[in-house]
Parts: C-alpha cells; structure tokens; sequence
C-alpha cells in the first residue's frame, strides 16, 4: 500500500525497521520509505511484503519487486537472493510498517465503541452529535459499518 499523496512517510532507518519488525535486518539495508504488498506497486526504498494468498504466493513476485527497487522484503519463509527478513505473520508486518511510515496517527485519536445487541446506530448518532456540539464537526466523525439492503454497501 503505497503512501497516501496527502500524508508523506516518514522514512525508517536499520534500527527503527528492527523495532518495528523485532527481527535482525540485514546491515545492507540503510532506510525505506515506503510499504507495499503489490509488486507493481514498490517504488524505490520501499519494503515489499510477501504475502502468501489462496492462489498465489507473494514470495512469487520478489524478483518483480526488486526490479522496481524494493530495499527489503519482508516474507513468512527466507526468500534467497534478496535482502529479507522473515516473520511469523507478514500480514501483521505489514500493518505495523504502515502505521510507523504514516507516524501512527491513530496515536492522536480518541477511538469510542458501542457493542451490544440493540440501539448502537442511535446511541453512536446520539453520542456523534453531542460530541459535535462540544468540539466542533471538524474534530469528530462517525463510522459505522457498512449497511445492505439491496446488495449494495453503504458506509454511513
């Protein structure tokens, strides 16, 4: 997943990719600057993460990736003949690179969640607009799942 053009990454060195990822990268490998799981999709310095899928197996597309100038791979098994690294769940690496690069937004965010069985749509609704009143509509939002009635999702 390429970085979004409205949030530039914020570039990892050796150092901060083995925090991330809690495995050894090799010395070769000095920064990256971007994240992706589509080979098409690798840019220069960027960490290519090998997932493996139903029908294909992303440790498949390695050399495609190092073609287009990936720094490092990141896969569940050694791949040879590239820099990687593996790990127990590249699904997860992926995730974690993701929000390192964008500087882990999330960390601002005061998250609220409704579970239960009946009365979430209204009580988030409700919840939205008093803290709407409170802070202002640029500094609250509200998600909700998708719903379908006619096939169709539809994000409220």
């Amino acid at each position: 997943m390429p970085m979004d053009a409205h949030a530039p990454a914020i570039p990892l060195d050796r150092i901060q990719l083995q925090r991330v990822l809690g495995v050894e990268v090799p010395t070769n490998v000095r920064q990256i600057t971007g994240v992706t799981h589509d080979s098409r999709a690798v840019a220069q310095g960027s960490v290519f993460v090998a997932i493996s899928g139903f029908t294909n197996d992303g440790v498949d597309f390695v050399p495609e990736a190092m073609g287009r100038g990936a720094e490092l791979i990141v896969a569940e098994r050694h791949v040879p003949g590239a820099p990687s690294v593996v790990v127990p769940d590249a699904r997860a690496a992926l995730a974690r690179l993701a929000v390192a690069l964008a500087g882990d937004p999330s960390r601002q965010l005061l998250v609220y969640g409704i579970t239960g069985t009946n009365g979430k749509t209204t009580t988030s609704y409700a919840l939205h607009a008093i803290l709407s009143a409170a802070c202002g509509t640029h500094t609250t939002g509200l998600m909700t799942p998708p719903v379908s009635t006619s096939g169709c999702g539809l994000v409220l």
